[in-house]
């Protein structure tokens, strides 16, 4: 069941998606794929994840990089 996001979980949405990002741009600066598309779909999942319950950054980090690093 999804719940409704608060503004908290706005932040650390944007918090993570923007550590995630660098650290893509770290190991790989010349990522094959735009930066909007990249963070557009990065955003989705950790939306998911946040939706359902999940708080931790590393483990939200880790799952916004899970696609893009396995390209």
């Amino acid at each position: 069941m999804l719940r409704e996001c608060k503004s908290e979980d706005v932040q650390l949405l944007g918090r993570v998606c923007d550590d995630a990002w660098a650290t893509l741009k770290s190991i790989e600066p010349q990522y094959p794929v735009p930066e909007f598309d990249a963070r557009a779909a990065m955003a989705i999942r950790v939306m998911r994840a946040v939706a359902e319950g999940e708080r931790d950054p590393q483990a939200l980090k880790a799952i916004a990089l899970a696609l893009a690093i396995a390209r």
